[in-house]
C-alpha cells in the first residue's frame, strides 16, 4: 500500500483471510482478522482495509491514512 505522506507497507493475507501479515520497512506484525468487516488487529494495530481509503492505527494516533493499493508495473 502507499499512504498520504508516501507512507508505504505491505500486506500478505494468511490462513483463508483470517490474518493478516503486516510488513513495515523495519519489522513484521501478524495481525488477526476482527469479528466484524475488513478489519484485523493485534491489540495494539488496528489495520482496515477499505479500498483506496485503508488506514492502517498504530497505537494511539493514525499513522498511515488514505492508503491505496499498489499497482503492478
Amino acid at each position: 500500500y502507499i499512504c498520504e505522506g508516501n507512507k508505504r507497507f505491505f500486506v500478505r493475507m494468511l490462513k483463508n483471510g483470517n490474518e493478516a501479515w503486516l510488513i513495515y520497512p523495519d519489522h513484521e506484525v501478524n495481525l488477526s482478522k476482527a469479528s466484524s468487516g475488513n478489519r484485523y488487529t493485534s491489540g495494539v494495530i488496528t489495520l482496515e482495509i477499505n479500498g483506496d481509503a485503508t488506514t492502517l492505527n498504530d497505537g494511539e494516533k493514525i499513522a498511515y491514512t488514505g492508503c491505496k493499493p499498489q499497482t503492478k508495473n
